[in-house]
């Protein structure tokens, strides 16, 4: 099982985040994650940890794809991605040329997460139209359509949908991966996930105070399922899930920042987000993976310090390796 993390562009200098970088390129790290947003996202994600809402909105939060770049070019050997891109952003054929371009800086390292989008603030105040949840999936569907056929030929491609289209366009130079991996996350049974069995070589998950490991079974099993019917081999796509994450040595600290983040759960469910020592963390990832077919664990949520990284690389990522005690 692989670990990776996530980091977010909120209130972190880029400073912090080429240190960061560094650091988990230096660990045993399988992918360093960042996110596609315009603003801080928490607040509406989760409304509970914020009263303010305009006022969290306003602070910093720099941009995805340019930080992936600036990775991309300071690292070596760490994975780089986006969990996940959002799909109205950008022209997908843009878009994918970026991520052709970012796997020629990184030598074959991009992880391309994609998609449909939800944040609706910070679409509105950007003049962005994410229309109706089945308007964001008709458009996250085409979307994928475009890129797939871009990546996987080599003649011209054209493409005429409702959103989007493309004229016999050329796609050069392409990625060093004979296959770059798409990545895509959510919990739609009917759409989100046939689409992943129709578009997507990795599939994403979130445990914690957003759902549980009964939940991610559930989906894996329909996931399956789906690619039955289209007559995909379900092994095809690896599985990965997040947790929130942060090492915190006082418990009476861990547990306000757990009973802070997971207010709107039951108490006992507040013990899937992993804020404590680095035990409490071990034990938490080892309960929720048990019996489950997971290839990659990702952490988000981690304070946003070098150190922080290199503590969690060294007293929870080793207790998983092969020399660790699991």
């Amino acid at each position: 099982m692989k670990f990776s993390t996530q980091v977010g562009n909120d209130n972190v200098s880029w400073s912090a985040l080429k240190s960061i970088a560094l650091e988990v390129d230096k660990g045993s790290w399988h992918t360093l994650y960042n996110y596609d947003h315009l603003v801080p996202p928490s607040a509406e994600l989760m409304p509970h940890l914020t009263n303010d809402r305009r006022a969290f909105e306003e602070k910093d939060c720099l941009e995805g794809y340019a930080i992936l770049s600036a990775w991309a070019a300071i690292t070596e050997r760490v994975r780089l991605g986006c969990l996940v891109t959002a799909m109205p952003f950008r022209n997908p054929a843009v878009l994918v040329k970026q991520a052709a371009t970012i796997d020629q800086i990184s030598n074959g390292r991009f992880e391309f997460g994609l998609g449909a989008a939800w944040h609706e603030s910070e679409a509105r105040a950007y003049g962005i139209d994410l229309g109706t949840p089945k308007e964001r999936l008709d458009r996250f569907n085409e979307g994928l359509e475009v890129i797939r056929r871009l990546l996987d030929n080599d003649q011209h491609q054209s493409f005429q949908g409702h959103y989007y289209r493309i004229e016999d366009a050329p796609f050069a130079p392409r990625p060093v991966q004979k296959k770059l991996p798409i990545l895509i996350g959510g919990g739609g049974e009917k759409r989100t996930l046939r689409m992943v069995a129709e578009y997507a070589d990795h599939y994403n998950f979130f445990i914690g105070s957003f759902s549980t490991k009964e939940a991610y079974a559930h989906k894996n099993r329909v996931l399956d399922e789906h690619c039955q019917t289209i007559g995909r081999d379900p092994k095809e796509i690896r599985r990965s899930v997040c947790f929130f994450a942060d090492i915190v040595d006082d418990e009476a600290q861990a547990k306000a920042r757990r009973d802070f983040m997971g207010s709107n759960v039951e108490e006992a469910a507040r013990l899937d987000l992993l804020f404590g020592s680095p035990q409490f963390i071990i034990d938490g990832i080892a309960r929720n993976v048990e019996g489950l077919d997971i290839d990659e664990v990702i952490l988000c949520g981690l304070s946003p310090k070098a150190e922080t990284f290199q503590r969690f690389n060294e007293e929870v990522l080793k207790a998983f390796s092969p020399a660790g005690v699991r």
